[in-house]
């Protein structure tokens, strides 16, 4: 998330990562870097 941080522009809606490893996804909104979305395959049964 870092990476993407310091690549993001002004405009950013949103930033992903996707943890293979684990089927999890992490998602920041708007440039809100410190604020993260976690979300697990278990979180959609």
């Amino acid at each position: 998330m870092s990476n993407l941080e310091a690549a993001g522009v002004k405009n950013t809606e949103w930033s992903c990562v996707y943890h293979l490893s684990d089927f999890s996804v992490e998602v920041s909104l708007d440039n809100h870097y410190s604020k993260v979305y976690r979300f697990s395959p278990d979180d959609f049964q």
